[in-house]
């Protein structure tokens, strides 16, 4: 039998880098230990499921509920209080609902909406957000519907479109700025902090760059020998990291440290002597690097928010693929669309079937003694029985009904309906 399910809209709540700058981005951010609590008490308080998606450009928490109104009011107050955001936080915030919504989910799941359009992090950032909210049993049938159909919108987009060509990466985007800004890479002595996916790309990115001479700085060496085996270089440990800093011309850092890994003071010291200046990449989340760091002589300090002089070159050129991917997204959204509006038949469909399931019943306990002691020829007579009473029962208010409607002039949609329902399709 159908299970009865409520009548479930979307909402979408957050901030992202169109709308907030790093330092707002930063105090937003929901790590597995804030997520959890904000999704188990938004979830007894107003909506049915949640999950939260948070990284380096954006941080949203998205819901199915009854009520998507309070589910974003209740979705703020509980960030507020679970977090602690910088206090101009809620003039960057952004929320949707119902369609809206949806469509703003499609987009950030296919990176249309990302700061490097069609970057390959989001799909996968995008899945293990929703893999975590459906084992803790925060995500439920709507969201797991909603992010599935995203994903594949995401999938088609990359497939059928080259919006991904050029910078595919927060990381390798990080790179092409600094090719611009620091010169022929081949003859750079690059600095690698931290050893995450993040950290990965990068180094990636600056060896099919041409660069040679790498330096990796991480807590625990085992990570660092992981990039050491992909590319010759030299580990340091942590407590390294102002000598690192003195020799390195470009240091890209990316620890998802909760602090700052690189202070002025450490910049200040490692400065002394040196006769060029020093670039320094920030692609961590939170961010790694005091933004005071910029004010040290020699020292040149990007974060991810000065990406987009890289990222703006890329969508120029990508104009006819962006829309390209929007008609695509727009037919994928549709399919949810028509998914989503056959939701509201669903528990009148539950009684349809649960009255004929009921009439079935009937009949059975009615002509089970019938058969108790039957011969084959007998037992074939009660099925015919059987089956042409339970046709009867089953049909006798849909003919009646259709009469008087037909009747009272609505013959055309009662046909239709008819036809439809009965006519069309396979009858096994």
């Amino acid at each position: 039998m159908g299970s009865e399910r409520p009548t479930l809209h979307a909402g979408v709540v957050g901030v992202s880098w169109r709308t907030a700058p790093a330092q707002v981005r930063d105090s937003c951010l929901l790590p597995p230990q804030l997520a959890e609590p904000l999704m188990e008490r938004l979830r007894r308080e107003s909506c049915t499921e949640a999950t939260i998606l948070s990284t380096c450009n954006r941080v949203e928490i998205w819901t199915a509920s009854m009520d998507p109104i309070a589910s974003t009011d209740a979705a703020l107050r509980l960030w507020d209080e679970i977090c602690h955001p910088a206090p101009e936080w809620r003039s960057c915030v952004y929320a949707y609902q119902h369609e809206e919504a949806v469509e703003h989910v499609f987009r950030v799941a296919s990176s249309v909406d990302s700061l490097v359009p069609g970057e390959t992090q989001i799909p996968t950032q995008v899945r293990k957000a929703w893999e975590s909210a459906c084992a803790s049993s925060h995500a439920g049938f709507f969201l797991d519907h909603l992010v599935r159909g995203a994903l594949v919108a995401g999938k088609r987009v990359r497939t059928a479109t080259r919006l991904g060509e050029g910078a595919m990466s927060i990381s390798s985007a990080a790179v092409d700025l600094a090719r611009k800004i620091a010169g022929d890479t081949s003859r750079l002595r690059i600095g690698i902090v931290g050893a995450g996916e993040m950290a990965e790309l990068a180094l990636t990115g600056f060896a099919r760059g041409g660069a040679r001479a790498f330096v990796y700085v991480n807590r625990t060496e085992a990570n660092a020998r992981r990039l050491q085996n992909a590319h010759p270089g030299r580990i340091e440990p942590m407590e390294n990291l102002g000598q690192v800093l003195s020799e390195c011309d470009v240091v890209v850092s990316a620890t998802g440290a909760p602090g700052f890994v690189v202070t002025p003071e450490l910049a200040r010291s490692a400065m002394k002597g040196r006769k060029r200046p020093i670039f320094l990449l920030d692609i961590a989340a939170p961010r790694d690097i005091d933004p005071d760091v910029a004010e040290v002589p020699g020292v040149f300090l990007y974060g991810i928010d000065d990406l987009e002089q890289v990222v703006d070159e890329n969508r120029r050129n990508r104009g006819s693929e962006a829309r390209a991917a929007e008609a695509i997204l727009a037919e994928e959204v549709e399919k949810f669309r028509a998914w989503w509006r056959s939701l509201a038949v669903v528990p009148l469909v539950s009684q349809v079937r649960e009255r004929v399931h009921g009439m079935a019943r009937a009949e059975v306990e009615r002509f089970f003694p019938r058969v108790r002691h039957a011969t084959e020829d007998e037992l074939r007579s009660v099925l015919e029985d059987f089956a042409q009473a339970m046709a009867n029962k089953f049909l006798h208010r849909p003919t009646s009904q259709s009469r008087k409607a037909a009747a009272d002039g609505r013959e055309p949609e009662i046909a239709a309906a008819l036809q439809e329902l009965f006519l069309q399709g396979d009858e096994s």
